[in-house]
């Protein structure tokens, strides 16, 4: 199944939350907690375990740290650090 990712603001410090909606229906939708201190992620679907909304979540995450990554050779390549 796809998902559309994209970060909200969390109303508390430390934590970055996100909304996981489907790509086919964007009435599903979910919400997924990310909390540094305990590295730990939570998601409105209450699944025990790891769900797929959490996968997509750090896949947003790997991809947009890969992203800024990019971004960042670009700018040093162009002498604009």
């Amino acid at each position: 199944m796809n998902y559309n990712v994209k970060p909200i603001e969390s109303p508390e410090p430390g934590r970055d939350w996100y909304e996981v909606s489907d790509a086919d229906n964007e009435y599903h939708l979910w919400i997924v907690e990310h909390d540094f201190l305990t590295d730990t992620m939570f998601c409105t679907c209450e699944e025990p375990v790891k769900c797929d909304h959490r996968s997509a979540v750090l896949t947003e995450i790997a991809e947009a740290d890969w992203r800024e990554d990019q971004a960042d050779r670009l700018d040093y390549a162009r002498g604009q650090f």
